[in-house]
């Protein structure tokens, strides 16, 4: 007759690792999904290959290949069908594949120049390890504005300028905004699209204005969305001459807020409505706003950039004469944005 089983003494864990588990791996994912990206691999795949083929194709050792389709099986990128071959699953066929126009290599590719910055957190948490500024024309470069164009077409900006357009109807009458930092210019497309008398001009530096100029071609801009080459930090707005201005993700540097404010305030008619759509400081800790908030601390920007709160956004306007009018959040992939709709006093 067997003995009974003896109790295990080792103790046992009460919550699963489960959350924890692909955090610890994160890095090699990322790394897996941006070798991808920079071999094209995704493109690659609209039609069905099997290993050898791809390799044969993208010019690689098929030993590491086959291990990195492996992965990408197994995150749900790819498929593998019929005698072994490999194609790509909706959301790679979405996201992943330069003939899709919500491709987002481009962000993949700017996150990865974050590596080696990243990888002194410990060091810059200790005092150990100093972070050196970019200056903001190296920073505001064509990659960085691929890389934002993509993030807003994958979902933020139909969702955002759709809310806008809801929440704030005085728009329908209004004949000329500006586009404050607008970057890529899809924004300002969006708003021509959705309001037919609205003209909209697109202000920013050199660089940013070039990639600007093909988005705006692409979408059908031309004609009612104007580029403005200038740096608003340095040179000013104008003199009452829009109904609208448009700030998404620009009013972070604290160091020039107030006097940036103060040119809006006077490019704006009589009656003008600002509206700001931006991150802010959240009780709820929104996972995107508070990484993009370390992530300008670790790329030096400590001193003059960071969140507002909405009472701290608020004071601001009002200090520069603004009467804020409606407040609301635009619900994003994982976090919010907080829209504020302010108007310039007659008078």
């Amino acid at each position: 007759m067997s003995k009974a089983k003896a109790p295990l003494k080792i103790p046992k864990p009460k919550l699963s690792p489960k959350a924890l588990e692909q955090t610890i791996y994160g890095y090699k994912l990322s790394q897996v999904l941006l070798t991808s990206i920079e071999l094209d691999l995704f493109t690659h795949l609209d039609e069905p290959k099997t290993s050898v083929e791809l390799a044969e194709k993208l010019k690689v050792r098929i030993d590491f290949l086959e291990k990195i389709l492996e992965v990408l099986v197994s995150l749900g990128f790819l498929k593998r069908g019929k005698e072994g071959k490999y194609a790509n699953k909706p959301i790679a066929r979405e996201f992943l594949s330069r003939s899709s126009p919500f491709y987002q290599g481009d962000l993949l590719r700017l996150q990865a120049t974050y590596y080696d910055v990243w990888s002194n957190l410990s060091k810059a948490i200790r005092g150990e390890w100093k972070p050196k500024p970019r200056r903001r024309e190296k920073a505001f470069n064509r990659m960085f504005t691929y890389a934002m164009a993509e993030a807003t077409l994958r979902g933020p900006l139909h969702r955002i300028v759709k809310a806008i357009a809801k929440n704030v109807p005085a728009l329908s009458k209004a004949e000329r905004m500006l586009d404050l930092g607008g970057g890529h210019g899809l924004y300002a497309v969006a708003f021509t699209q959705m309001f037919p008398n609205l003209k909209v001009d697109v202000y920013d530096l050199p660089p940013v204005i070039e990639v600007a100029r093909e988005f705006i071609s692409k979408y059908g801009g031309e004609g009612r969305v104007s580029l403005v080459v200038g740096d608003f930090t340095r040179q000013e707005l104008g003199e009452s001459l829009y109904d609208a201005v448009f700030v998404s993700h620009v009013l972070y540097r604290k160091e020039y807020n107030r006097e940036l404010l103060k040119k809006i305030y006077a490019a704006l008619k009589p009656n003008g409505l600002l509206i700001s759509s931006h991150w802010m400081k959240s009780k709820a800790g929104n996972l995107t706003s508070t990484l993009w908030d370390l992530n300008m601390l670790l790329l030096g920007y400590a001193k003059d950039t960071a969140l507002y709160s909405e009472e701290e956004f608020r004071s601001l306007l009002e200090e520069t004469g603004f009467t804020i009018l409606r407040v609301f959040p635009v619900m994003l992939i994982y976090d919010p944005v907080t829209v504020v709709v302010a108007r310039k006093i007659a008078g």
